[in-house]
């Protein structure tokens, strides 16, 4: 059997150790005998199955959602039926759950079972395995980790710890909304009073932000270091003493299948709070927190009197606003801190703008 796999984040290297064969999503539908899904439902992933998509795979097709409801259009699917163009079909996750007698589920060349999730036996074994771990790790460390009322770090660090996980996390979910890179390597660098800091959860939260991009909500300080290593891509850390421009500082380097780096490099407040000091050329100041808008744009008069105007209009109020500039190409970025959220028609409205040249929505948590 040869396995065609399509993965925005599986590196080359990780796909040659698991023995399949990296392709294009379009590529995988013509070429594909049995297709199945294992994506988490995303605006991108919304209905990824449709009339269009099924018209491109094999007359015949296998196809098997144990993904997630909504990925299929249900009603393409049975038309795909119908038609012949799909063989066969296997389902345990639907757009409603029950389903009830729907047409998919009553069809003579379709399986419905009950959404299994995690009760099969390998995720129980799994999960079993996992708590053992962390009540020996308790036992004998006092570390806690996955409770429910206290932050997953040890105790007696957990108000120190606490804030740089924060940090982490939000820088990296800025870098991976921002930069459209394929991780083959993500390098979180500590420095000033952060070096001398428990760094793995940090590491963990700013893993797990990059990755969010990708995957699912449910990429989290547990999981991300697994994911990571299931997908081939690699996590380094590295801590500094040497003196930095800020009293603490971390960094987080991706570089991506092509060898291209992005970076974003954060700090706290005085009032504790994560800070953006950094974000490639560009130098700034701002708070990371909420809804951001982040453009980019050539560095011409007007811009942010047109981008604010849009906003009003649209009655979205901006609690801060920060402007940085790159002075060798006169290109600036501006991060707009707003007190909602941004609808996709604004952020169209945005990205019309003239000089502006990319606009993206940010939701850091």
């Amino acid at each position: 059997m040869h396995v065609l796999a399509f993965d925005p984040v599986l590196t080359a290297e990780r796909a040659q150790e698991l023995g399949v064969e990296l392709v294009s999503l379009d590529e995988l539908f013509t070429r594909a005998d049995a297709i199945t899904l294992h994506t988490p439902k995303t605006p991108q992933t919304l209905n990824l199955i449709n009339d269009q998509t099924i018209a491109k795979m094999k007359k015949g097709v296998l196809l098997i959602n144990a993904a997630r409801g909504g990925i299929c259009d249900e009603a393409a699917v049975v038309r795909g039926l119908e038609s012949g163009q799909i063989g066969g079909a296997g389902f345990d996750v639907f757009v409603q759950e029950p389903p009830g007698l729907t047409d998919l589920v009553r069809h003579p060349n379709a399986v419905a079972t009950p959404h299994l999730g995690a009760s099969t036996e390998e995720a129980q074994t799994r999960v079993a395995v996992e708590i053992c771990e962390q009540v020996v790790a308790y036992l004998v460390h006092g570390t806690i980790s996955n409770s429910v009322n206290v932050p997953a770090v040890p105790r007696e660090q957990a108000a120190i710890l606490t804030p740089y996980v924060t940090l982490g996390r939000r820088l990296g979910q800025f870098l991976g909304a921002n930069e459209v890179l394929v991780p083959r390597s993500i390098s979180v660098e500590f420095g000033g009073e952060a070096a001398n800091l428990l760094t793995k959860p940090i590491v963990n939260a700013a893993v797990a932000g990059v990755l969010g991009r990708f995957l699912e909500d449910e990429v989290n300080e547990v999981s991300a270091p697994m994911v990571a290593k299931d997908r081939g891509i690699e996590v380094k850390e590295q801590s500094s003493n040497e003196k930095t421009s800020f009293a603490t500082l971390v960094r987080i380097v991706v570089t991506g299948n092509d060898g291209r780096q992005a970076c974003v490099a954060g700090t706290l407040g005085s009032d504790k709070a994560p800070r953006i000091v950094c974000w490639g050329d560009f130098e700034m100041d701002a708070r990371l927190e909420g809804t951001i808008l982040v453009l980019q744009n050539e560095d011409r008069p007007g811009v942010i009197g047109t981008v604010g105007t849009i906003l009003g209009e649209s009655k979205i109020n901006v609690a801060r606003m920060q402007v940085a500039l790159d002075s060798k190409s006169r290109k600036a970025v501006q991060l707009w801190s707003l007190d909602s959220n941004l609808g996709e028609n604004v952020l169209n409205l945005v990205r019309s703008a003239k000089d502006v040249q990319n606009a993206t929505a940010v939701i850091v948590s």
